[in-house]
């Protein structure tokens, strides 16, 4: 059954959406069934939304979802390991005719994506601990909600680029086993636009609920193939491709770049990408297991934004996966020296009128 979102001044009904209570709060369904059952039957209770922390209850009664809510809404509950919920009524709508959300892919083969290669444990454990090590010996720059590291050159997320006259030197001595592995992958060595050596790291530490929003690595600072590597912990990657103009129509909706939240996405071409963020056509989730390598070439690179989610749990395919304490990535580019020439022009800034 679907639920139509809550409204401030929603009225009573025997559905009530409850926030702060889930799954992914270590509060099964079951002893949320209990708290709620004291105050009448409970016919039904399901998750509200994939987040795993808000559910809808339902009762029978209006009268038994209003004396619920008049109890709970607001003050902790002691069933509910003394968690305040925030309570809100809500209405059953008619089924959506929009498609079920697709599974999360676990291989690269089979999401479907042009360019898309993923590799499992690509470094082992002693490695990854060699590298996360040697990374933590470094300083790092804080950002609103992660931390970061540059190597090579600076990505600026103000401008979305980077400046190529401002170089920071070679790639850290640590990262070397890495690119030789990389550099020697099939993948790369037959594709066309691979651009070799890259000479461009960026670090990302990511704390639990922290993810990175869509975007397409800046076309006019980066050529080639995207790497990055996964290391303490995994994590949900969804690519989405939105509703442009045609890629050959150079007069399209424009790129967006890597940015540091959200809010910002909308403020970078006006209107009109904002209009880019609300209407996702495809949308495929990857999941993106510990000291796994993701390379993105063609199609995957130029073309399909990428986006982690702001998730403390992800879900994949019917299992609870705990982000860890930190992710950290380490993302191999390689920065470009003119203009992009790709045939993805609705989305590349290089290209753009």
């Amino acid at each position: 059954m679907e639920f139509a979102k809550p409204g401030s001044r929603s009225s009573p009904s025997p559905h009530l959406f409850v926030a702060n209570c889930g799954p992914a709060l270590d509060l099964g369904l079951p002893i949320i069934a209990r708290a709620f059952s004291t105050f009448g039957p409970v016919t039904h209770l399901q998750l509200a939304d994939a987040s795993g922390c808000r559910v809808i209850v339902s009762f029978h009664e209006v009268a038994h979802a209003q004396a619920a809510r008049e109890a709970l809404d607001g003050f902790p509950c002691a069933v509910l390991n003394n968690r305040i919920l925030h309570i809100q009524f809500s209405a059953a709508r008619k089924p959506s005719t929009v498609k079920e959300p697709s599974p999360v892919f676990e291989e690269a083969s089979e999401i479907g994506i042009p360019g898309l290669c993923l590799f499992k444990n690509f470094v082992e454990k002693l490695e990854e601990q060699e590298l996360l090590a040697a990374v933590d010996e470094q300083p790092w720059q804080a950002l609103s909600k992660r931390r970061v590291q540059h190597y090579g050159y600076e990505f600026q997320y103000k401008i979305r680029n980077v400046d190529i006259m401002q170089n920071m030197g070679k790639l850290p001595k640590f990262t070397d086993c890495i690119l030789k592995r990389i550099s020697a992958l099939p993948e790369l060595i037959t594709a066309e636009e691979v651009s070799m050596p890259l000479d461009q790291l960026t670090v990302n530490e990511y704390p639990p609920g922290v993810g990175l929003s869509p975007h397409i690595d800046t076309h006019s600072a980066f050529e080639g193939a995207i790497v990055c590597l996964s290391l303490a912990g995994p994590c949900l990657m969804e690519f989405r491709k939105y509703e442009t103009e045609t890629d050959s129509d150079a007069s399209g909706l424009g790129h967006i770049g890597v940015c540091e939240d959200p809010e910002s996405i909308s403020s970078l071409n006006g209107q009109r990408n904002a209009k880019i963020q609300r209407c996702p056509i495809q949308c495929r989730p990857i999941f993106l297991p510990e000291r796994s390598l993701l390379v993105l070439l063609g199609e995957a690179r130029y073309r399909w934004h990428h986006y982690i989610p702001h998730h403390k749990v992800d879900f994949v395919n019917g299992r609870k996966v705990q982000r860890k304490e930190r992710r950290v990535s380490f993302t191999f580019r390689k920065v470009r020296r003119g203009p992009c020439h790709c045939i993805f022009r609705s989305v590349c800034d290089s290209q753009m009128c």
